[in-house]
């Protein structure tokens, strides 16, 4: 019977391949009976039936079999991965670890496949009955990058991971306060190995169980069709979400449609919720003609006094910006900043894009104890003012695991910023992470303090590692440290400018006065520069930078010659294996 033989007809003929049709569940010599009956027919050369021969392998925890059977697939899917990866869970041992972390690698490595969350829920069973702790952590981290730790069963297999490897204290726990939604099958996972003492703990912190109330803009009279104003349809379900006392948290939902907001939007609190996800799939776009703003272009999304607020999904926020944009190069009517979020405590904003902002793409200002993660922030490299991330007068932020490219800073960091922990960026093009600028309003101090910078790549950015404060400005940069960078193709990686201006030369010139920059560490950074001088650290003589050390820096020319370095009134310390080797810095004892 040929190949592309009629499979309902082949099931008449043989009742084992019909059993297949309607079940997985075969014994196993009925698996060996079905696959003989397939290779007989032809069977096995068309995708569907394969698949469901591979998914009564993995029912059957029959993981060579299944691997047999997979191996002579001449264009293996995902789907396919997944069931073997299935049976290699369900079958422990030291080969199914094996053979699961080379399939992993191998669909990881395949241009044509992409991983989802199904894939990381077997390999991560198999990790944790290998006790392979290490290369959990990789997978972590990869999902992580991935975006799938929005999936709560990819969080419970990682907690599965880290209880059989008996770090449930600190690796399982953390996972778990990152939790939106906890329930008793998350804390059962750990029971085993926490002390009866935490586990009443846990428990006695643990909150009812509760489904949380959904509200869905198009139940509001929201259109989707990109063209109608939804404005008001956002508002009105902002308002039934905020004033929801039936249930914790609450959900509002934006789904596959694409979304018109015309007007400025403000999202305000407090809300009678203790929490509130905001699950963004689809698309909100801004109108692209400035008329429509009629005026109002200092935000367009605003967050206002809304604690335990969660903005996460998959979707799209266009800000359409070319409009401003071209109006900025021939005057510089500044837009709206795209997303503003203003006092907002215990905020989470992951796995969105933003794209085309008008100005900033999003601010944080006055908020504490921030979660910003895994999130695409793209607009052309010309694009002017185009900030991927603006932070002001917020404590104990972190920003994580998530691409910026843009015209202006991937991520500022301004005045009254505490405790900022930035990881995993890729920044470029852009102008790099900024501190600053700082001092501009000469009539009140301006600090930042308690910021750490590490893992991030700059590709073909304008400033890499940067810090820059106005002349005559008053206030403090200090505990600073930048760690494990790497810069490719990037001007300025290391700079300090303390006599910043953006207006016409001279106009601050000979100023009094400088914010203080003290205790500045950059260490493991190594990369890249097309410019001659890697490191620049101009200080004022009036306030000199102090406490700078330089430890194992590594930076060449694109060309593969030496840099050099630049410094005045720099005080410091220079470390081993640093090229440049920075002979302008002024050691101190």
């Amino acid at each position: 019977m040929p190949a592309a033989c009629n499979f309902i007809d082949a099931a008449h003929r043989f009742p084992l391949l019909s059993r297949l049709l309607r079940t997985s569940r075969l014994t196993p010599l009925q698996l060996r009976q079905s696959h003989a009956c397939m290779l007989k027919t032809g069977l096995h050369l068309l995708p569907f039936p394969v698949s469901k021969l591979l998914a009564a392998a993995s029912s059957l925890a029959e993981p060579a079999y299944a691997r047999s059977i997979f191996d002579c697939i001449a264009s293996p899917c995902l789907l396919r991965h997944t069931a073997v990866l299935r049976s290699l869970s369900s079958s422990p041992g030291a080969r199914s670890v094996a053979d699961a972390i080379a399939l992993f690698r191998s669909l990881h490595a395949s241009p044509g496949l992409a991983l989802n969350q199904f894939v990381f829920i077997p390999t991560l069973k198999v990790l944790a009955q290998g006790l392979r702790l290490q290369l959990g952590r990789q997978l972590h981290a990869l999902a992580l990058k991935l975006g799938f730790l929005l999936y709560v069963n990819v969080r419970n297999a990682l907690i599965h991971l880290y209880c059989r490897c008996g770090r449930v204290s600190d690796d399982g726990l953390h996972l778990f306060d990152e939790m939106p939604l906890r329930n008793d099958r998350v804390i059962s996972l750990g029971k085993d190995q926490l002390s009866p003492l935490t586990l009443m703990a846990i428990l006695f912190l643990l909150p009812p169980i509760a489904l949380p109330a959904t509200f869905d803009v198009i139940n509001y009279g929201a259109i989707g069709d990109g063209k109608t104003d939804d404005s008001q349809a956002f508002l009105r379900a902002w308002a039934a979400v905020c004033k929801d006392a039936s249930a914790t948290p609450s959900v509002l939902n934006i789904g596959f449609k694409t979304f018109l907001i015309n007007a400025v939007l403000n999202f305000m609190g407090p809300c009678k919720p203790s929490s509130i996800t905001v699950q963004i799939t689809g698309v909100i776009v801004a109108p692209g003609d400035l008329r429509a703003w009629r005026g109002n272009n200092e935000n367009w999304l605003i967050f206002s006094s809304v604690n335990g607020l969660t903005l996460a999904g998959t979707g799209i926020i266009d800000g359409k910006g070319q409009a401003w944009w071209d109006k900025c190069r021939s005057g510089c009517i500044l837009g709206p900043a795209q997303v503003l979020m203003n006092g907002c405590n215990n905020l989470v904003v992951k796995g969105l894009k933003l794209v085309n902002s008008q100005r900033s793409h999003l601010a944080i200002t006055n908020c504490n104890d921030v979660l910003l993660s895994q999130l695409t922030i793209t607009s052309p490299g010309d694009s002017p003012n185009t900030d991927g991330i603006d932070v002001s007068n917020s404590r104990r932020i972190r920003i994580e695991w998530s691409t910026i490219a843009t015209g202006d800073d991937c991520i500022a960091i301004n005045r009254g910023t505490y405790q900022i922990n930035i990881t995993g960026i890729a920044c470029g093009p852009g102008h790099g992470i900024s501190i600053g600028s700082l001092g501009k309003d000469k009539s009140s101090s301006e600090e930042v303090t308690d910021v750490i910078v590490r893992q991030c790549n700059f590709t073909r950015t304008t400033n890499g590692a940067r810090i820059k404060t106005w002349q005559g400005g008053v206030g403090f940069a200090s505990r600073i440290i930048f760690e494990d960078i790497n810069f490719i193709s990037t001007r300025n990686p290391i700079i300090i400018d303390q006599t910043y201006y953006d207006m016409p030369y001279g106009y601050y010139k000979n100023v009094l006065g400088a914010v203080k920059v003290t205790g500045v560490t950059y260490q493991r950074m190594h990369g890249t520069s097309p410019d001659p001088v890697a490191v620049t650290l101009t200080c004022s003589p009036l306030a000199p930078c102090s406490g700078i050390v330089m430890k194992e820096v590594m930076i060449r020319r694109d060309d593969g010659g030496a840099t050099s370095s630049s410094c005045s009134n720099a005080l410091g310390s220079i470390g081993k294996e640093c090229e440049p080797k920075v002979n302008c810095l002024t050691t101190t004892s």
